[in-house]
């Protein structure tokens, strides 16, 4: 019989999961089933247990629902039992702060990029050239003592000063760029906050700004004025020469090497500059790099010096003719031959004397080993 399987009791329709319950019609059983007090008689029945009825049904999941009510208000009350009385409210002003910048963020996507610009604008602080760029809280006596403390803790400096025309407006890009755009000056990343940013360039050393590309020039070029470079154009539109003959283009030219690289050329008045684009094939030679011969007579002398010097220590006899000529015929040392000399015999000595005592150990040893258990030792 099936499990769902309702018997007739008479004109009477009951259900094995609802012990001592008639129903008065098939609507009515085909509802309890839906109901949980059937999935859970149904799983009795599984584990080869009796169905309860409706009543202990329910007072046994009031008695769970009041022990799970209990244990979430313990857990409630004993949240910050683990943390210091001290620290308790330096937790609770950080879970308020994540609290807020989490409100921050949903509000940010909701509002439009042109609304959230608008709200940074609005909320950032007051322009101070004297107040540093990563420290807010710090306001120097001036800005020439501003500038060195950053330069002193930050290691931030302003490239090319001496064609620098507007100092305080610089600072105030820059303020701006940190404290509304939130863009690290060194990489461009953006952050959620102010706070984010500034700790970013400190902890990456991004303190600095950017300027060894064309586009990092012409992203502050209002603020310089390069005018002075161009002396040498003026003098010679002077003498006649027209402005395009004078800063013409190098002409450029391609040539491919029978090897499969790729020569390039520039032609610019009498010079010839060339690069060669290399192939993958021979990646492995072109990251070799091969020291050149010494010519230079002081490093060659100061090799030799110190060869002869290594020489000497290891007791290598390194005599020339000159010094047996002198030893045949007795004359006399300098000062400098006889410490070398005597330097040469205590490197000898010291090499004899731990080459001794290296090979006694091993003798010790290889007799001992063959003659284990006869009381041999290395005298017999």
């Amino acid at each position: 019989m099936s499990t769902f399987a309702a018997p007739r009791v008479g004109a009477k329709l009951t259900c094995t999961t609802a012990p001592g319950v008639v129903f008065p019609d098939r609507a009515a059983l085909l509802a309890h089933y839906k109901t949980d007090w059937h999935r859970y008689n149904l799983k009795r029945k599984s584990a080869h247990m009796a169905p309860i009825r409706k009543e202990m049904y329910e007072r046994l999941m009031a008695a769970v629902a009041a022990r799970q009510q209990y244990a979430e208000g313990t857990a409630e009350e004993t949240a910050g039992s683990h943390i210091k009385a001290d620290n308790r409210d330096k937790v609770a002003a950080k879970r308020a702060a994540k609290e807020r910048k989490r409100a921050a963020s949903e509000d940010g996507e909701a509002l439009s990029p042109e609304e959230v610009f608008a709200r940074r604008t609005k909320e950032a602080p007051a322009f101070n050239p004297c107040a540093s760029l990563f420290e807010p809280a710090r306001v120097a006596p001036d800005l020439e003592s501003n500038l060195e403390h950053m330069l002193k803790h930050n290691g931030f400096f302003i490239p090319d000063v001496d064609y620098l025309k507007d100092l305080k407006g610089l600072l105030e890009y820059l303020f701006f760029k940190i404290n509304v755009a939130h863009h690290c000056l060194n990489c461009d990343r953006m952050f959620q906050t102010t706070e984010a940013c500034i700790q970013h360039m400190v902890d990456k050393f991004h303190c600095k700004i950017r300027h060894e590309y064309e586009e990092d020039a012409e992203e502050l070029e209002e603020y310089y004025d390069y005018s002075s470079t161009w002396a040498e154009a003026g003098s010679e539109e002077e003498e006649g020469v027209e402005p395009s003959e004078s800063r013409a283009k190098p002409k450029s030219t391609m040539q491919i090497l029978e090897s499969g690289e790729l020569l390039l050329m520039d032609e610019s008045g009498k010079t010839i500059l060339s690069r060669r684009v290399g192939v993958r094939q021979f990646r492995r030679y072109y990251k070799q790099r091969y020291r050149p011969e010494e010519a230079r007579e002081s490093v060659l002398a100061n090799s030799k010096e110190r060869l002869l010097l290594c020489y000497k220590q290891a007791g290598v006899d390194n005599s020339t003719a000159l010094s047996v000529f002198r030893m045949q015929n007795r004359c006399p040392l300098t000062k400098t031959e006889k410490r070398a000399q005597k330097m040469q015999r205590r490197a000898q000595q010291k090499w004899s004397y731990n080459m001794g005592i290296s090979q006694n150990l091993l003798t010790k040893n290889r007799v001992a080993g063959k003659n284990m258990g006869a009381g041999w030792g290395v005298h017999g």
